[in-house]
């Protein structure tokens, strides 16, 4: 007769301290969403507990606290939309403040400001155009005339092609090669701004810079559905290695990017597997990598998703400002940036 295979038992005491020091986390987080979406996974955590000591109660607080820090956001959202409606002078600022108002969904009177920047924002537009339309008149025959004598003047040919020269001049003054960049250095690639994390004499590795600009990378969670994944297998990993790669590189950018062994097989702080390596062309940093190039990544001012999981298999590291959270967020927040890494041919 086979034998049955062992079951692992955690008692209700070890569940119980483990909710318990998870609570304490909280205190590194400020951002209230993130607050929010703690107390509830702590408050699940209690519930499994059962009825060991005062782990119902606590699981009730926690859901309690869930909702404060929620009413709290939205307050705190509300403040932030009045400060930048009252000191708004430009049109786009006025913009943002109506945007503010109305992602509160009604919240206190937040209809009635976006209304009022909607309204404010339209009598600026018409004052600027009155005044734009007969200076542009003006301004647009004197330039065509302008233009048409420079263009065929000997000086205008010579002046261009000096302020052409200083352009290109200024941007390699700006921009080290990958070459003879450094760690650290901010280097241009794809039309983007990459970091250096490391490099040899054949291939160097970069990280972008300030991907929190770019419109594609914010809020990408690390998988559509939750649940166990691996870098392997989650969305996050596929569209990376389609989508993007090939809406901001050329084909001769990505014949640049190398196609190497991505190493996952370390287990989690939390003894959790991140599974196989992989082949991939742009991926994102783990655990260790993060704590290996810690003193470069302290520059990016964002949270960002890291590939090893956390403390299940269906949450991921992440960084945040500088520091590492290995206990992971649930894989389909879109609370957090995305920070591409690529290992670039210096060949």
């Amino acid at each position: 007769m086979a034998e049955s295979p062992n079951l692992i038992y955690e008692s209700p005491e070890s569940l119980y301290k483990k909710a318990v020091e998870e609570l304490k986390l909280d205190q590194l987080m400020v951002q209230f969403s993130y607050k929010t979406e703690h107390y509830k996974k702590v408050a699940k955590m209690f519930e499994e507990v059962g009825d060991y000591l005062d782990a119902p109660q606590k699981a009730r607080e926690c859901l309690e606290l869930a909702e404060i820090s929620k009413k709290q956001e939205k307050e705190y959202l509300y403040q932030q939309a009045v400060n930048q409606k009252k000191h708004a002078k430009e049109r786009d600022e006025m913009q943002k403040a109506m945007d503010m108002f109305l992602a509160l969904n009604g919240y206190k009177d937040s209809a009635v400001q976006a209304q009022e920047c909607k309204n404010i924002k339209a009598k600026s537009e018409k004052r600027r155009m009155k005044k734009m339309v007969l200076g542009l008149c003006v301004v647009a025959a004197f330039a065509a005339l302008g233009v048409y004598i420079w263009s065929f003047s000997p000086v205008g040919r010579k002046i261009n092609n000096y302020i052409n020269w200083k352009i290109e001049a200024s941007n390699v003054q700006k921009y080290p090669s990958l070459k003879k960049a450094s760690v650290g250095d901010v280097v241009l690639f794809g039309k983007q701004e990459w970091l250096v994390l490391d490099k040899t004499t054949e291939k160097v590795l970069l990280t972008m810079n300030q991907a929190e600009k770019l419109e594609d990378l914010k809020f990408v969670p690390f998988h559509q559905d939750q649940e166990a994944v691996t870098w392997e297998q989650c969305s996050l990993r596929k569209w990376l290695n389609s989508e993007f790669i090939d809406s901001i590189f050329t084909e001769q950018e990505k014949n640049r990017i190398l196609t190497v062994e991505i190493p996952n097989q370390e287990e989690s702080a939390y003894g959790i597997s991140g599974g196989n390596n992989t082949q991939d062309k742009i991926f994102i940093l783990s655990v260790e990598e993060a704590t290996k190039y810690k003193d470069v990544l302290k520059s990016i001012k964002a949270n960002f998703w890291l590939r090893t999981p956390g403390n299940s298999q269906d949450t991921a590291a992440y960084m945040s400002y500088g520091k590492i959270m290995e206990y992971g967020y649930p894989v389909t927040s879109k609370n957090f940036y995305t920070y591409p890494a690529i290992y670039v041919s210096l060949e």
